[in-house]
């Protein structure tokens, strides 16, 4: 929830290229650029990455040598010059995204340029949608789509469901980046009795972001066909609850013991039984810790934010996480049990052994306070 927090990809910008070879063929497939057109675009944007990296190398070096000159003097101020120098670096690095977005308007033709709001809007969700630290906030449901592979009517339908989408997350998430990049101003400042009051409106607008993600998941629902249903929901819990519900070594446990060729009937059957009580017990704590963490962040305060969220078991994430990691070692132990030894030495080297790493895990998680994924999260798997 540290929404006002510059740096590491958060709100108040970022200091490497916010374009990339990926989106800019998508942008070219919005605007139907042709061939010629592609490859000057292609030159352009390598020519933007230089440009962004000459910049990001030189706030690296001035940290570099801001903290040397730190550790032998001990004198703070060392870092004032690399943080007025790191702001002018950010500023050229947004000015060079405005002239290559620019440059790249001017080369469209008149009906390629009818088309142009669209790559707008599809380049403010892609730098600015996985910003969101909320919970839910950085749901993409035009990539979930994509991984469908949808066609037919259904992929129609669903095209029809994400023009809405599309339009009504734009407005959102311009509303929600004003409110940041006001509140990020006023940490700036110092101010924080404006900051104070202004903290509640900046969580509304992520409310709302995150809301817009839901409503059309749901109608999303109605036209994505039965079968890949499930697939789709569970692309969307793990985009809204990223720490929750990542693979675990239970998944892994799992995969391993049903690619086994040499199981026998019986084993197969009591591994089913597992793999469907593993579920269960797995679908009920990721619930309940999805659900304690969106109300924490309901009920984070601007005291909470500022302290880096709640910590130890304030939270109550800490002793979820603790049953999770028992549902995932009762799996692993009865799949143990089920196998030959040959076959367990085969589990164990497939899933490994994680234990101590776990533990360490669960207890920085409950100091952090449950699910602070984006940018800051270092990734473990259970």
């Amino acid at each position: 929830m540290a929404q006002f927090g510059g740096g590491g990809g958060g709100f108040g910008g970022s200091q490497g290229p916010q374009v990339n070879r990926e989106q800019l063929e998508d942008y070219a497939d919005i605007l139907g650029m042709d061939a010629d057109q592609r490859e000057i675009a292609q030159l352009m944007l390598e020519e933007y990455i230089d440009d962004v990296q000459t910049e990001t190398d030189k706030i690296r070096e001035a940290m570099q040598n801001a903290r040397q000159e730190f550790e032998e003097t001990r004198d703070g101020s060392a870092f004032q010059a690399a943080r007025e120098l790191s702001r002018e670096s950010q500023e050229r690095i947004e000015t060079l995204e405005s002239q290559f977005m620019g440059d790249l308007q001017m080369m469209l033709t008149s009906e390629q340029a009818e088309a142009w709001p669209k790559v707008e809007m599809a380049h403010r969700r892609a730098t600015t949608l996985p910003r969101g630290l909320m919970s839910g906030e950085r749901v993409d449901l035009f990539e979930i789509v994509d991984s469908l592979e949808l066609d037919g009517e259904p992929a129609s339908e669903a095209q029809s469901v994400l023009a809405d989408y599309g339009l009504a997350l734009d407005r959102v998430l311009i509303a929600r980046n004003d409110m940041f990049e006001k509140g990020l101003q006023m940490f700036r400042d110092r101010d924080f009795e404006a900051l104070q009051s202004h903290f509640e409106k900046a969580r509304d607008a992520s409310v709302k972001v995150r809301d817009t993600h839901r409503t059309f998941a749901r109608r999303l629902e109605g036209v994505v066909p039965e079968a890949k249903l499930p697939v789709m929901e569970a692309a969307v819990r793990r985009a809204s609850f990223p720490t929750v519900y990542r693979a675990n070594r239970a998944d892994r446990a799992l995969e391993a013991v049903r690619g086994m060729e040499d199981l026998s009937d019986d084993q197969r059957s009591q591994i089913e039984t597992i793999e469907m009580t593993t579920t269960r017990s797995m679908d009920q704590v990721n619930r309940k810790l999805a659900e304690t963490i969106e109300s924490n962040e309901t009920n984070m305060s601007l005291r909470d934010m500022m302290r880096g969220g709640r910590r130890g078991n304030e939270d109550g994430t800490r002793e979820l996480f603790g049953e999770k990691r028992d549902v995932i070692d009762k799996a692993i132990e009865q799949l143990r049990a089920v196998l030959t030894e040959e076959q367990a030495a085969k589990l164990d080297a497939a899933v490994g052994n994680d234990d101590d790493r776990e533990a360490r895990g669960d207890r920085a998680r409950g100091q952090r306070g449950g699910d602070r994924q984006p940018q800051g999260l270092r990734q473990r798997e259970f």
